[in-house]
């Protein structure tokens, strides 16, 4: 496992519970991002696009991300009653499903419980990879037989299938849809602000093509997690209040970071290697949420950032040097090279 991969697991095991494109130098103008919805009448696949995000509306995606979330609360685990996806099992009680409609999505959700459920989406890379997979099958009939998708999991998949389609399913892409149509102004506004502000924030460059970004109603306890697959994608819920309106530019643009990951864990430990002290844990990712809060905040006015709504309590110790150090620099007051020298030097541990 690489110094990156140690040093993000420690910290996001730590939260309770990712990426690269490559580093190298910000600057050079951007085309204006490009808000291209699809047709409303489109119920899988991509939903929209812009120069920073593509957002699609998998069906497949959905129900596998409900068949886990509710079979972890089943196996009773710890982030089973987090907000993110503590309306899961309701939903399924209040469905109106008749006993055999009910009977197959606990086959299907018991398939999960003894395997794929007691896996962690972020930092298992199977895990990972299955969910991608998925992901891709898009309107695809049926998942049997798919391409990196376990015959296990496809097998509850297509079990599940026609139930999900029926009764969860016409709900769910409305409520995907809706969430797309509140964004998308919202992102045509801010998102090319947003972007550049990252770049220089990090001295790293966005990628040439948009970020996958697959639309859930539950995702996993966070609300939102980024993998490590090739290429990178997001997944984020469209029922956590989190991820909505303004919160959505603030939090696509702090997962998009993840990817940036990398970058910020070689600066960091670049600089503290120099002067001789131990990155603290959780830094990185404190500095994750404080520039995307930051960059939000400086651009809707009266935005509070996640960070400062305690979303990020572990990170509440960084805050007062964050924001005397960090903050010029996202301001574009203070150089990056200084401003890590700073906060290495404020936090560094020897």
């Amino acid at each position: 496992m690489s110094l990156w991969k140690r040093a993000r697991r420690v910290e996001l095991v730590a939260l309770l519970a990712g990426v690269v494109f490559g580093g190298g130098c910000a600057g050079g103008s951007r085309p204006a991002a490009r808000v291209e919805p699809s047709r409303e009448e489109k119920t899988d696949g991509v939903l929209a696009r812009t120069r920073a995000f593509e957002f699609h509306g998998s069906f497949w995606a959905d129900l596998h991300h409900f068949l886990y979330v509710v079979a972890r609360s089943r196996l009773k685990t710890p982030d089973a009653a987090r907000d993110a996806v503590v309306q899961a099992p309701e939903e399924l009680e209040k469905a109106g499903l008749s006993a055999a409609e009910r009977e197959t999505m606990d086959s299907a959700i018991a398939v999960y419980a003894k395997s794929f459920a007691r896996r962690d989406l972020i930092f298992d890379e199977g895990a990972a990879r299955q969910s991608a997979a998925i992901a891709r099958l898009e309107s695809r009939p049926s998942a049997a037989g798919a391409e990196g998708v376990e015959p296990q999991l496809a097998s509850a998949l297509d079990l599940a299938a026609p139930v999900w389609r029926r009764s969860f399913w016409p709900r769910h892409v409305r409520r995907h849809r809706a969430w797309v149509r509140e964004v998308l102004p919202i992102l045509a506004k801010h998102s090319d602000a947003m972007l550049r502000g990252i770049e220089n924030a990090y001295g790293v460059r966005w990628p040439e093509g948009p970020l996958r970004v697959d639309l859930v109603a539950y995702a996993n306890w966070a609300g939102a997690y980024t993998n490590e697959t090739k290429p990178p994608r997001t997944t984020m819920s469209t029922t956590d209040p989190t991820y909505a309106g303004t919160g959505a530019l603030e939090m696509l643009f702090h997962e998009a970071s993840h990817t940036f990951d990398q970058s910020i864990l070689r600066l960091l430990s670049d600089e503290g290697r120099r002067q001789g002290r131990t990155i603290p844990r959780g830094l990185s990712h404190a500095l994750v949420f404080d520039t995307a809060g930051e960059l939000a905040a400086a651009r809707v006015p009266g935005y509070v950032p996640a960070g400062e709504k305690g979303l990020y309590k572990r990170g509440e110790w960084f805050r007062e040097p964050l924001t005397r150090i960090w903050h010029p620099h996202v301001a574009g007051r203070v150089a990056l090279a200084d401003a890590v020298r700073d906060l290495v030097a404020e936090v560094g541990e020897r």
